[in-house]
């Protein structure tokens, strides 16, 4: 007896084990969308195994489920014959439907085995021990990737890159947090107190380098709600908070230590150093890390600065002086390039000793047209008068086995005259100096390093590669007696000159628009998207300032006040227009007819596509799901922290009631519970 007491027990914590991994799966595809695979075929093989086992309980768990969760199946219900009643298929829409379908399933197994508060119970330690698990890798690989270490975005298919959040996909990271802060306030071993520590240490060091203001407005909201309740302890003994601030000493040291740290390395440390340490960690291309991290924290300092341009953080936070014989060291921005030293080639030695080779070739990124592809970098981009006199130079070798159709240095805007200069591709494998003196109007003077091959759009069949070093690019002003020029690094002058006017990046590597994305190919066999577009009537006028720190989120909650107020009839402001609305804002704000956009905001958008009627029953649903969660706090508040944060970055981006996944989930738990305790007390 006891022997099958045992078999039971583990039997039920191993169903409740994968039940939280595949939903683990489900609802972080926001983060890593190649998580939908392994769930898919957890999914499958659960269901078969639940209706060998389950067989006998699957209706009485439906009838449990319609009873249980009728306001959320009326919201499912409104946005089906929504769908349904548009004047076409909108797949965007489609697809939340499937999701909706698979997170009630997901419940109703749920249901199926989680049948008790002391299951529940097991469900939630699970639930959160598996959370630190899955955020703690999720946040590895985007660690690797923003520093340019490991692209997991390469295996992503084009549309899931696409339409991939940056900001929801911190919600595992804020989770883990969340769950480790809430481990932390009980016994612990020493190596859980360090591993623990470590891994809150990586999250805070991830969100803040994501660029995601609304990641870094939660983090900052969740440390001060420690910070306090650390200080009310202080005064007000509480046993759980005791354990918290003796088990997380290194993080608050950490915590404290890190804005200094921070602060010291990117603007009191050298550029040779913060290089080093890049290449030390693995980094494989310099400038795409500094890249990526500039402009993410340039999303913080816009918003405090906006006259800062991100060229300009980038030459300030990595202490760039524009070296000429370093391509790492303020010129060499075109992304996908190779170090060459020493370099080596027949007459090397016109190249200014110890000056290092910038190697472009078929990896390299590139721009196109309908009958070229091609590369360019710009060296330099001054700000010119009428008589001034641009003279710049480099040095280039190009491989014997090159096949492209042009190298030069060239300079455009305003300059005129000799402002070309081509590499003599009759003499390659040859070191040549590459010099252009061109006469300016007014205006900008860029000169850039360029080469390029006709007859393609993109570099696949380019064969060899182009060496450029040692660039320089000087301004002659007219009417001087004396040469007044600068160089590349000459950083002040540059920047009085409008060079840092321009922006990073400045070349992005061409996508394929095919979607290699196996299950979307197969259901569009069966469901294709009509493009046909239906306008709508009324006169809709926008002005066009907008809150810069919420992007614009302003202008379109009111385009959605404009569609309901002026092209709604009085039927589909109570009932809903249905999602022709996706077109609409497709056109409006991205200029394509073809393309779908939303309000970016549950609410307005649930008031579209369902009217009055619609927005009511989602506004009790979301009262029943504070009532709930407030309800069960004091047992799992961890679960309604995990809602207030996704229901904050809902508020920004959300959709129907049930989008995203992770929003879903969270919306229908609550239920959940309640229906486990009504369970236990009847």
């Amino acid at each position: 007896m006891k022997v099958v007491l045992g078999d039971k027990i583990v039997k039920y914590k191993i169903e409740i084990y994968l039940i939280n991994f595949m939903i683990l799966l489900f609802i972080f595809r926001t983060s890593i969308p190649l998580f939908k695979y392994p769930f898919l075929i957890l999914f499958v093989g659960f269901s078969i195994y639940i209706i060998i086992y389950y067989w006998d309980r699957l209706l009485n768990v439906l009838k449990e489920f319609l009873r249980n969760y009728l306001l959320l199946i009326l919201l499912a219900i409104i946005l089906f014959f929504s769908f349904l009643f548009s004047d076409k298929i909108y797949l965007s829409v489609f697809k939340d439907i499937v999701n909706v379908f698979i997170l009630f399933y997901v419940y109703s197994i749920l249901m199926l085995v989680v049948s008790s508060r002391k299951k529940f119970d097991y469900f939630v330690s699970s639930f959160l021990n598996l959370i630190i698990i899955f955020a703690f890798f999720i946040s590895i690989l985007r660690v690797l990737d923003l520093f340019d270490i490991f692209h997991y975005t390469n295996y992503f298919s084009n549309y899931d890159s696409l339409f991939l959040d940056y900001n929801f996909a911190l919600l595992p990271e804020l989770f883990g947090i969340v769950s480790i802060s809430f481990l932390l306030t009980q016994p612990k071993s020493r190596l859980q107190k360090i591993c623990y520590n470590l891994m809150l240490i990586f999250f805070y060091f991830h969100i803040f380098l994501s660029g995601s203001r609304r990641g870094l407005f939660v983090l900052v909201i969740i440390s001060i709600i420690i910070i306090v309740a650390l200080i009310i302890n202080l005064f007000k003994k509480n046993e759980l908070l005791r354990h918290y601030a003796s088990n997380s000493k290194l993080f608050f040291l950490w915590l404290v230590l890190m804005p200094l740290l921070s602060y010291f390395y990117f603007f009191h440390t050298s550029y040779d150093f913060k290089s080093n340490s890049l290449k030390y960690i693995g980094t494989k291309s310099g400038y795409t890390a500094k890249k990526k991290i500039t402009l993410n924290l340039y999303r913080y300092t816009s918003i405090f600065d906006k006259s800062l341009k991100d060229s300009l953080l980038y030459i300030k936070m990595w202490s760039v002086s524009f070296d000429p014989k370093d391509p790492d060291n303020g010129w060499g921005v075109e992304g996908v390039y190779k170090i060459v030293s020493p370099l080596t080639g027949k007459n090397v030695e016109i190249v200014p000793f110890g000056a290092k080779g910038y190697l472009l070739d078929n990896k390299s990124r590139f721009g196109n047209s309908e009958h070229h592809a091609y590369s360019f970098t710009i060296i330099g981009n001054s700000k010119v008068n009428k008589g001034d006199i641009v003279n710049s130079s480099v040095y280039c070798y190009v491989s014997d086995d090159f096949n492209g159709e042009m190298v030069c240095i060239r300079s455009e805007g305003a300059t005129y005259g000799d402002y070309v200069n081509h590499y003599d591709l009759n003499r390659k494998g040859v070191w040549q100096k590459l010099s252009i003196s061109a006469s300016c109007n007014n205006g900008k003077a860029p000169v850039y390093l360029y080469f390029n091959k006709q007859g393609v759009t993109d570099f696949s069949t380019l064969k060899g590669f182009v060496i450029y070093a040692y660039p320089e690019y000087k301004i002659k002003v007219a009417n001087d007696s004396c040469k007044s020029s600068f160089s590349l690094f000459d950083t002040k002058k540059l920047n009085q000159a409008g060079f840092f006017n321009l922006h990073l990046p400045i070349l992005i590597r061409q996508v394929s628009p095919n979607d290699n994305d196996p299950f979307r190919n197969f259901v569009s066999r069966f469901i294709s998207e009509d493009t046909t577009y239906h306008g709508y009537q009324a006169e809709i006028v926008l002005g066009k300032k907008y809150n810069r720190f919420i992007d614009q989120r302003l202008l379109r909650w009111k385009f959605a006040l404009q569609i309901f107020s002026k092209e709604f009839n009085w039927p589909k402001k109570i009932f809903g227009g249905g999602f022709n609305f996706l077109n609409w804002y497709g056109y409006f704000f991205l200029g394509d007819k073809t393309k779908d956009d939303y309000p970016h905001n549950p609410f307005l958008y649930i008031l579209l596509y369902s009217g009055i009627i619609g927005l009511l029953l989602y506004l009790l649903a979301l009262f029943y799901v504070f009532s709930y969660y407030i309800k069960y706090v004091k047992k799992y508040y961890p679960f309604f922290i995990f809602f207030l944060i996704t229901f904050f970055f809902n508020f920004f981006s959300g959709g129907d009631p049930f989008s995203p996944s992770t929003m879903g989930f969270f919306v229908v738990l609550p239920f959940f519970i309640h229906s486990i305790f009504r369970k236990d007390k009847a």
